[in-house]
C-alpha cells in the first residue's frame, strides 16, 4: 500500500518540477544571459549554487548552503545527501552521507541540441566520492537555472535545483 502512494506523489512532484524548467526559455528574454550561459557551458566552468534538493522519497531539503563547481575540467562540491542506502555504502570522506568531490577531474558529455529549440543544456559526468561511483546529469537553461540529478551506485537517486553564478 505504501508503494502505490509515493508513486503518483513522486510521478506529480516530477511533472511539477518538469513542468516549471521546461518553460524556462519562454522567460528568457536577456540575450546577455543567454550568452553568458552559452560561454560558461562551450567553456566547461561553472558555479551552481543549489536553493534546494528533493530525495527519491519527496523529501524535500534547504540547499542554499551548497553549489556544484566545474572549473578546468574538475569539479568540486559537497551535497546533502538524505534517503536510504545501501547497507556497505561508506559515503562522502568525513563518514556522513554527503557526495564529495574535491578537485575531481571530469570528462563532460554537453548535449546542445536543445539550447535553441527547448533554451537548456545538458551535461553529464561520472564522479567517484567515497566508495561509490556517481553519474551526474546537470541541466541548466537559458535563464541561468539550473538542476542537477545524480544518481549513486550505493544509493537512491537525489534531485538538486539552483541557479549560475557568474564569477
Amino acid at each position: 500500500m505504501k508503494r502505490s502512494v509515493k508513486l503518483p506523489a513522486l510521478l506529480l512532484t516530477t511533472l511539477a518540477l518538469c513542468t516549471f524548467f521546461c518553460s524556462a526559455k519562454k522567460k528568457t528574454d536577456d540575450p546577455r544571459l543567454v550568452a553568458a550561459v552559452a560561454n560558461a557551458v562551450r567553456e566547461g566552468n561553472f558555479k551552481i549554487q543549489m536553493t534546494s534538493a528533493i530525495s527519491m522519497t519527496g523529501v524535500t531539503v534547504d540547499a542554499d548552503n551548497y553549489d556544484l563547481t566545474v572549473k578546468d575540467g574538475k569539479a568540486n562540491t559537497r551535497l546533502p545527501y538524505i534517503g536510504g542506502g545501501g547497507a556497505n555504502a561508506a559515503y562522502g570522506t568525513d563518514g556522513d552521507n554527503s557526495i564529495v568531490l574535491n578537485d575531481y577531474p571530469v570528462e563532460l558529455e554537453v548535449d546542445d541540441s536543445k539550447a535553441v529549440k527547448k533554451g537548456r543544456y545538458t551535461i553529464r559526468f561520472k564522479a567517484k566520492s567515497g566508495s561509490e561511483t556517481v553519474d551526474f546529469s546537470i541541466r541548466i537553461f537559458t535563464n541561468g537555472s539550473a538542476d542537477l540529478s545524480i544518481q549513486p551506485t550505493s544509493r537512491g537517486s537525489m534531485s538538486y535545483f539552483g541557479f549560475l553564478v557568474f564569477e
